[in-house]
């Protein structure tokens, strides 16, 4: 399920703005993707990019805090800005 897009990298952390529903995030969403996955294909075999550490910013425009694990394969660059990205869980919003 697609959840938002790459904005920027901070040092190796990636931001990206919540782009999951038109009505705010709620709390309990926010909790709901707590440390899950994030990954640059909607599918099954795709490599993890890292894992949802925080949700920060404005209840109405939401961002997510993206941390890789050490040893990731994938590093944070410029390129990955504005990349889709998506966590495997369904959501009821």
């Amino acid at each position: 399920m697609k959840i938002g897009k790459i904005t920027s990298i901070v040092g190796k952390e990636i931001v990206a703005s919540a782009q999951i529903t038109r009505k705010p995030l709620d709390l309990k969403t926010a909790k709901t993707l707590q440390n899950k996955p994030v990954f640059l294909e909607d599918s099954r075999d795709a490599k993890a990019l890292g894992r949802i550490t925080n949700v920060i910013g404005g209840v109405s425009e939401p961002f997510f805090v993206i941390t890789q694990p050490r040893g990731s394969g994938i590093k944070p660059s410029e390129t990955l800005i504005g990349k889709s990205i998506y966590v495997q869980l369904k959501l009821d919003i």
